[in-house]
C-alpha cells in the first residue's frame, strides 16, 4: 500500500509513505530507494507469473491512498507525480521519493523487463521458456499501463507534469532487451500509457456533497464557472490526445440485477461533465480511435 501524507489541494510537496493492510500513519516509513527496488523486483515476479500463466495482456492501474488516514477519497489527491517531498531529516540532502520514484517507474520498469524478454523471438518462435520446467511468456506479451487510477485531481491539476511523465516514460531504456540486437520499437509498441481516471468528479474541485451522480451531473454547469481559472484545460486535452488508452472506473449507480448495458451511462456521465470542462473527448474516439478501458466496474465505494 502507497500512500501519501501532507497532500493538500495543489499541494506542491507531500510524503509516499509504504504502509501495511492495517496502519497508523505517523508509523510508516517513508519510501527509499532501496523500497522502490525491492517493490520493483517482487512486482516483477508477479507479472512475470501473471504473463507465464494467465495470457497475453498485462493491465495496470496503481492507486495510491490518503496517508493521513482522514478517509479523503483518493480522487480527491491533488499531486505532482514528480515532485520530492519534504526532506528525510532536518540536516539531511535526501528527499523522500515522488510519486513516479517510489510506484510509478518500478512498475513500468518491471512491465518493461518482462515485456523485453519477448522483443527477441518476435521473428523466430511463438514463445519464449523462461526455465526448465517453468510455463512460458508469449512473444506477443501487450502491457497497459494507467498512470493513476481512479485518481482524477491530480491529472487536472497537473496536467503538464503527467505529459512529462509519459514522456519519460517513453523515452526509458527498459523497453530494450540489452542481450538483443533487434530493435526495441516493436517493444516499445506493445507498451500502452494511458490515463485512469473515476467517471465524474473529474476536477475534484468540487464539494462532494452530492452522492447521486445524476444529481450532481444536473448541478455541475451553473458549479464549474467558478472553478474553471484553477485549471489549464487546452493541456489537460494535449494530455488526452497523446495518451494510448483512456481509463475509466465506472461504479455508477445501478440496481442489483443490473445488466452490463449499464455501464456505458457512467461513459455517457464521464464525456458530459468532460464537455462542460470544454474537452472533446468524442473527438478523440471518433478521429483517433483511442480506446476506452473500463479499469474498474462493478459495485463499489462509498
Amino acid at each position: 500500500r502507497l500512500s501519501l501524507t501532507g497532500v493538500e489541494p495543489f499541494a506542491k510537496k507531500y510524503t509516499a509513505v509504504v504502509c501495511g493492510p492495517r496502519y497508523r500513519w505517523w508509523l510508516c516509513p517513508p519510501a527509499t530507494s532501496s523500497s522502490a527496488t525491492e517493490f520493483r523486483r517482487n512486482i516483477e515476479s508477479c507479472f512475470l507469473y501473471a504473463a507465464q500463466n494467465r495470457g497475453v495482456e498485462l493491465a495496470v492501474t496503481p492507486h495510491v491512498d490518503d496517508g493521513m488516514a482522514r478517509g479523503a477519497w483518493r480522487n480527491s489527491l491533488r499531486f505532482n507525480p514528480s515532485s520530492h517531498g519534504a526532506r528525510l531529516h532536518r540536516h539531511s540532502h535526501s528527499y523522500h521519493l515522488s510519486y513516479n520514484d517510489a510506484l510509478l517507474f518500478p512498475i513500468a520498469a518491471a512491465l518493461g523487463h518482462v515485456l523485453s524478454m519477448t522483443t527477441s523471438l518476435l521473428n523466430s518462435s511463438s514463445v519464449l521458456p523462461i526455465e526448465i520446467g517453468q510455463p512460458e511468456v508469449p512473444a506477443r506479451l501487450l502491457v497497459w499501463l494507467g498512470m493513476q487510477g481512479e485518481m482524477s485531481a491530480t491529472v487536472f491539476a497537473h496536467p503538464h507534469a503527467w505529459r512529462q511523465t509519459m514522456h519519460e516514460l517513453r523515452r526509458m531504456n527498459f523497453l530494450k532487451d540489452p542481450h538483443s540486437s533487434q530493435s526495441d520499437s516493436d517493444a516499445g509498441l506493445r507498451f500502452k500509457l494511458g490515463i485512469s481516471t473515476n467517471f465524474n468528479k473529474l476536477c475534484g474541485c468540487v464539494p462532494y456533497d452530492e452522492s447521486d451522480p445524476v444529481k450532481y451531473l444536473d448541478r455541475f454547469p451553473k458549479r464549474w464557472p467558478r472553478y474553471a481559472p484553477r485549471f489549464n484545460i487546452p493541456e489537460v486535452q494535449r494530455l488526452y490526445e497523446e495518451v494510448d488508452f483512456i481509463g475509466v472506473t465506472t461504479y455508477s449507480s445501478a440496481a442489483p440485477n443490473f445488466h452490463t448495458r449499464e455501464i456505458a451511462k457512467a461513459m455517457e456521465e464521464f464525456e458530459k461533465e468532460a464537455s462542460i470542462m470544454g474537452l472533446k473527448l468524442k473527438d478523440l474516439l471518433r478521429n483517433r480511435c483511442t480506446p476506452i478501458h473500463f479499469t474498474e466496474f462493478g459495485v463499489g465505494g462509498g
